[in-house]
């Protein structure tokens, strides 16, 4: 049986370090970047994702204008655990977070060659720069089950 733990904003969990290593992330310079981890049957950290809320900020408060919206700047699955569905889950576990949250569109960044992958969930590259690909769909364009869908419109 698999888990998923989202962690409060800013928060880095421990176990996930070993991964956040492995892939080379950079702390997120979003404010409300929250991180996900999922855990496998025993325990361990398969895959990391992390979800930030892209809005109008001010020292004092937040508007959460949703004009804006939600920004993945990494899933990553650990190398010996893919092929096993763990992205999927993580993938899905993001996008519908930004669901939850009304968010009017999702923006993820991938990797050029890891971009069919996201766009079997809806997402299309709207940039490419650096062997990265910016990959970005509005909230209704999301390719998720009806179930998934009903639950956040």
């Amino acid at each position: 049986m698999i888990h998923l733990h989202w962690y409060k904003e800013g928060e880095t969990p421990a176990i996930a370090l070993p991964l956040i290593n492995e892939c080379g992330v950079k702390p997120s310079e979003e404010p409300f970047a929250r991180m996900a981890c999922l855990l496998d049957d025993i325990g361990e950290c398969v895959a990391i994702g992390r979800l930030a809320f892209v809005g109008l900020c001010t020292a004092n408060a937040c508007f959460m204008e949703y004009k804006s919206g939600y920004i993945s700047d990494f899933i990553y699955v650990k190398e010996s655990a893919r092929g096993k569905g763990y992205g999927d889950f993580m993938t899905r576990a993001v996008l519908e977070k930004a669901l939850y949250h009304k968010a009017p569109f999702v923006r993820v960044l991938s990797r050029k060659e890891d971009a069919a992958f996201f766009e079997r969930y809806g997402l299309r590259a709207v940039s490419q720069t650096d062997g990265c690909a910016v990959m970005e769909a509005k909230a209704d364009e999301l390719a998720l089950t009806c179930a998934d869908r009903k639950q956040y419109v």
